[in-house]
């Protein structure tokens, strides 16, 4: 069985090692249950021909996306088109497929759910043996167990993926209301008219939501909220409790509860690309005033080395005290940084998604 990305000693990535990629061999037969997952690392990447320059804004490239586990290759597909939506569930390799009028998610290149109509899949959760499809159309989301419709919200839009509340999987929704899926039911609130052109950036999560009558913004786009003049980003839901972020007038980037205590700050100026909350762990990944891109921890930071960048929607992996996320070198070579450690991996193109064991649930299967 060829290694391609996690070298495991004692469930570690080796940190310093460098793998190439001389072409994909065959995949390993082994299928993961429910009890086999947990505490594995998955991964989804694309995998370009040397030199192909896949890193240009316009590039239409298409490459293998393979998925691994514990660096074992356990499905591939050939010709794959980066445009497309895919997702790592419960060790599972899913790839939307939108085309003639209907819908389907794949899986080895065999539909596993299909309906009619053209959406677009924004999520995918696993509960049990029910796949889950978190979905859009024209007039606003859907919701599908097994490809079937289950719900719709019209003239609203997903402003999370799944994410779990106690025994239920919920869904953050925006626009002409705000709302939260919750299993298969749906609540709202309406919206004061007056602000309705903020609403992109608020969202529900859990019983809690923010209300609009107290938030205003100026033309500056800076939010006003019971006098602190901060830009608000968005909300952030662990599975325990609602948080806020927030970026003061002086670019400091700060974390704070739903009374306004400041549970994270970043204490310079610093520009979030991604953050994961733990049990009130919090990793924040993103750009210092310099350009330099750094991750944050516990009030300190530590630099990424120069030569290597960070792609737009990179998420952060934090479970069981390892923190992963993928990277990419200056010649487009693939890396991850895992626990500060960084792994290059030798080949042309990036890691997309990484994953441990079910996700951030204990109760589901989650793509993050």
């Amino acid at each position: 069985m060829k290694k391609v990305l996690f070298v495991v000693a004692a469930g570690l990535l080796v940190a310093g090692c460098t793998v190439k990629l001389d072409g994909v061999n065959e995949p390993s037969r082994k299928e993961d249950t429910g009890e086999t997952v947990e505490g594995k690392v998955f991964a989804s990447a694309m995998v370009f021909p040397e030199g192909t320059p896949w890193q240009k804004e316009d590039s239409e490239e298409k490459g293998k996306l393979i998925l691994l586990a514990d660096g074992d290759i356990r499905s591939q597909s050939e010709d794959y088109s980066p445009w497309n939506s895919h997702f790592v569930v419960n060790g599972r390799l899913f790839v939307e497929d939108c085309a003639e009028g209907r819908t389907s998610l794949r899986e080895k290149g065999e539909s596993v759910c299909a309906w009619e109509g053209e959406e677009s899949i924004w999520d995918v959760a696993m509960d049990g043996k029910s796949l889950l499809c978190l979905c859009t159309d024209a007039d606003g989301t859907v919701l599908r167990q097994d490809g079937k419709c289950v719900l719709r919200a019209k003239g609203m839009w997903p402003d999370s993926g799944f994410y779990p509340d106690g025994k239920q999987l919920c869904v953050s929704l925006t626009g002409e209301k705000l709302g939260i899926i919750r299993g298969e039911e749906l609540k709202t609130w309406s919206l004061n008219p007056e602000y309705i052109s903020t609403t992109h950036m608020l969202g529900a999560a859990g019983t809690d939501c923010f209300y609009m009558d107290a938030i205003f913004s100026d033309e500056e786009g800076r939010m006003h909220i019971g006098g602190i003049e901060d830009r608000f980003e968005g909300l952030l839901y662990d599975g325990d409790g609602l948080f806020a972020e927030y970026v003061t007038k002086d670019g400091i980037y700060q974390i704070r509860t739903s009374d306004n205590k400041t549970l994270f700050s970043s204490k310079v100026p610093f520009s979030r690309r991604s953050v994961a909350i733990d049990r009130n762990d919090i990793w924040a990944l993103g750009r210092l005033e310099s350009g330099m891109w750094a991750v944050f921890h516990e009030g300190r930071f530590a630099l990424l080395p120069e030569d290597v960048t960070v792609r737009g929607g990179t998420g952060i992996c934090v479970k069981y005290g390892r923190v992963l996320f993928p990277v990419v070198t200056a010649n487009g070579t693939a890396a991850v940084w895992d626990t500060g450690n960084m792994i290059n991996l030798g080949f042309n193109g990036y890691v997309d998604h990484i994953s441990i064991g079910r996700g951030s649930s204990k109760d589901f299967y989650l793509s993050r």
